[in-house]
């Protein structure tokens, strides 16, 4: 049956292409929210904050860094890690948006939106055309969308070093101190870790934010966790001599894992701690860039169309068409990129931030305006990829 076949490659075709740039779209993600995982490992880690940067490998300088750190740590399968979500919502939201096409019910909720062209002149008619196919595309994106937040908080998951429950023993208090202290300072030589004092760093910049400031040197970092370090005593007579029930962190077991194991681990982690609201973070920012983007495509290819159309030959046509396509593909994906950022920033970011609002503004103020295009020549450089194949393909 040739429809269904027609059907079958238009999904299939499109699909196949994002599958086999999946490992851009994660390196894209990590540089666009790493500030944020940084936050978040520093929030639920318990080890001290010179062990977390290190073991997490962030953060990246850059998309080579990345994407080298990335395989050298975690292996090349996990450049597609998390994207299972992903395609699920692609086929998931194709098959929606095709039903809603053909249903009468849309179809007069398409018609309530749109414009009269010669009443309301080309720039109504496009907003109003806009508005029709941001609400009927939302409707299957608000449906879906935890399966988008669910790709994001897995990809951006990195092996992170985690403490395994160790049985509290008994040992003399005296003896307790002086071992720790000892093999504190052993450790901290052997990890040689210091701290950024460069007001230009992440850790700077968010050490800053929260009103506590970076050590300026190793020594002083070492020195204060040698001084610090943590014991959790329980005092106790035993034998007649002072000795105390603890739990010792110097010879406690670590592993290397990530968070989430799966979609559905990731699932019932955040439902657990932020509640089912909590798959809709950022979720307004998504629906008015794909507002954005429709206005975009409709203005651009509105005006440019007929000055296409009058350049003589179809060859000219199709070849001044293509270039269009990738021109405003790349126009309309750096203008919208901020809102991406701020939307993916929010689904990994718990309730970090009241609104989209505030995310957009604790960001400028503590980064700059930069942090919001941060990744974005990946997302450009890949969409020109898919767009190019993609018309090879058609």
């Amino acid at each position: 049956m040739p429809s269904h076949s027609h059907i079958g490659l238009g999904l299939s075709c499109p699909l196949i292409l994002n599958v086999a740039t999946a490992p851009a779209e994660r390196i894209r993600l990590f540089m666009q929210t790493q500030d944020e995982v940084i936050l978040n490992l520093r929030q639920e880690s318990d080890l001290q904050q010179r062990s977390i940067i290190a073991h997490a490998q962030l953060p990246y300088k850059d998309v080579q860094d990345c994407y080298q750190r990335l395989v050298e740590k975690e292996g090349s399968k996990s450049l597609w890690r998390g994207y299972g979500a992903e395609v699920s919502r692609y086929v998931l939201q194709e098959g929606i948006e095709r039903w809603m096409r053909k249903s009468h019910l849309f179809q007069g909720l398409r018609d309530m939106f749109l414009l009269n062209r010669e009443k309301y002149g080309t720039l109504g008619w496009c907003i109003g055309l806009s508005i029709s196919g941001t609400v009927t595309q939302s409707i299957a994106l608000v449906a879906l969308y935890p399966l988008t937040l669910l790709h994001t908080r897995l990809a951006t998951d990195v092996v992170r070093k985690s403490k395994k429950p160790t049985t509290p023993r008994l040992k003399n208090k005296q003896q307790v101190l002086a071992e720790t202290t000892e093999a504190v300072e052993e450790q901290d030589n052997e990890d040689g870790y210091k701290v950024s004092n460069d007001s230009s760093s992440i850790e700077f910049v968010h050490l800053e934010g929260s009103g506590s400031t970076p050590p300026q040197d190793a020594a002083e970092s070492h020195e204060q966790e040698s001084t610090e370090t943590e014991l959790t005593p329980k005092p106790v007579l035993f034998n007649g001599e002072d000795y105390e029930e603890y739990v010792d962190d110097i010879d406690a077991v670590y592993e290397f894992d990530y968070k989430y194991h799966g979609i559905k681990d990731a699932y019932k982690h955040i439902v657990a701690s932020e509640g089912y609201m909590g798959l809709y973070r950022g979720v307004s920012c998504v629906i008015a860039g794909t507002f954005v983007s429709r206005v975009g495509y409709l203005t651009i290819f509105n005006f440019l169309t007929p000055i296409l159309l009058k350049s003589g030959t179809s060859g000219w046509a199709g070849m001044g068409s293509f270039v269009v396509m990738l021109g405003s593909t790349s126009l309309i994906g750096l203008a919208t990129y901020p809102l991406s950022t701020i939307a993916h920033r929010r689904m990994i970011s718990g309730d970090r931030y009241k609104s989209s609002c505030d995310a957009a503004q604790q960001i400028v103020e503590k980064q700059g305006v930069r942090a919001l295009f941060q990744g974005v020549e990946v997302f450009l450089a890949r969409g020109v990829i898919l767009a190019i194949i993609g018309s090879l393909c058609v």
